[in-house]
């Protein structure tokens, strides 16, 4: 075990030592990310919806200085980390597994995250009754096999349900006039709600252009009134169930260079009044991958989700992923926006070397190799 060990402390180390010699440059929108849902918990690694490659990742660590991480070494009731050693995925090895830090390293291969790729980590976290509480703190960093060190990764708090205000905006940011809503459900499994409020003190919404369940002709939802200040839906008799990353599209709700005070409040089933977040973004028309150039990978996009209800693929939020959409992409072809996303470089620093002291860890005796579970 302790020749092991030391082997371990040797090539980490060496690892380590490549990689601050190395200057990479890595797209912003290339980044991975780490997801959080705030509502089971439940954490995933994922891959950026742009138009990069597949990324192979060799290292992460995940620390919080509250210590709200879940380690779970039993993993009693499916609860806590569910590290890629524990999922049986070849040559990774936990490094780090306590309540303030979770790592893991491969010393003989990675796991490849495609573009709109994610792994799932278990319940990463204890979940809090609201946002953001038990993962506020949490923090991450990353290596790659290419050498690429990434210390201070994007952390996503998703989960429940989100209001999005899209701008859509012509080549170079040139405005339309096109503002379209939709309610997203960011977490990782469905929210069934039979109710919601969106209002906006100052007037800024558009009942006229409101097109919600009952517009849309889902049973049992009802508009109450919509006005400039409150556009409200209710389902006295059923419920609508959002799929995870599933939506439903409002129409243009929002009047154009309106006051952005909207608020939105939702009725989970059973489980009372929740408080969404409202999300104001601005978007390039055609560019429904996200990555500020409308090219061949959106179209892409819109054909991998054919005939669902979107949001993705639905390039001009009618609530349906088809030919027009299509068409949409082909209108606004070539356009850019900001340049077409800018690049920054990522270069190794004390903060950026979070990986290195995993070799550190080894070599005091902190390093905890479990194994592969067994059904």
């Amino acid at each position: 075990m302790f020749r092991t060990d030391m082997r371990l402390v040797i090539a980490a180390t060496a690892a380590c030592m490549l990689t601050t010699a190395i200057a990479s440059t890595i797209l912003a929108q290339d980044m991975l990310t780490l997801d959080i849902d705030s509502f089971s918990g439940k954490a995933r690694i994922s891959g950026s919806a742009s138009n990069m490659g597949a990324l192979s990742l060799s290292g992460y660590s995940i620390s919080s200085i509250a210590g709200n991480l879940l380690p779970d070494p039993s993993h009693t009731s499916g609860v806590g980390w569910d590290s890629l050693a524990d999922q049986g995925l070849s040559g990774w090895l936990e490094v780090g597994n306590t309540s303030t830090n979770l790592a893991e390293l491969n010393l003989s291969s990675s796991v490849s995250l495609n573009p709109s790729g994610s792994v799932f980590l278990g319940n990463l976290t204890q979940p809090p009754i609201s946002y953001p509480a038990a993962t506020s703190d949490v923090q991450w960093g990353y290596t790659l096999t290419d050498g690429t060190v990434v210390g201070s990764a994007p952390v996503r708090n998703v989960g429940g349900l989100q209001l999005i205000i899209y701008n859509l905006t012509g080549n170079n940011g040139s405005p339309i006039e096109t503002v379209k809503g939709v309610i997203f459900n960011s977490s990782f499994a469905p929210i069934p709600i039979d109710g919601y409020l969106i209002q906006s003190i100052a007037g800024s919404l558009n009942p006229t252009g409101f097109q919600g369940f009952a517009a849309n002709g889902v049973s049992g939802w009802q508009s109450v009134a919509p006005s400039a200040t409150a556009l409200t839906e209710l389902n006295l008799t059923s419920s609508v169930a959002f799929a995870a990353g599933s939506g439903q599209v409002l129409g243009s709700m929002f009047t154009a260079s309106g006051t952005e005070d909207v608020t939105f409040q939702y009725d989970y089933l059973n489980r009372g009044q929740f408080n969404g977040s409202v999300i104001y973004k601005t978007q390039l028309a055609g560019d429904v991958n996200g990555d500020n150039v409308v090219n061949i990978f959106d179209i892409n996009l819109v054909s991998s989700n054919w005939a669902t209800s979107g949001p993705a693929g639905d390039g001009n939020y009618d609530g349906t992923v088809n030919i027009f959409d299509i068409n949409f992409v082909s209108s606004h072809w070539g356009n850019t926006l900001g340049g077409g996303g800018a690049g920054i470089t990522s270069v190794p620093e004390p903060s950026s070397l979070v990986l290195c002291g995993i070799g550190l860890v080894v070599g005091v005796g902190s390093f905890h190799l479990r194994r592969r579970r067994t059904n």
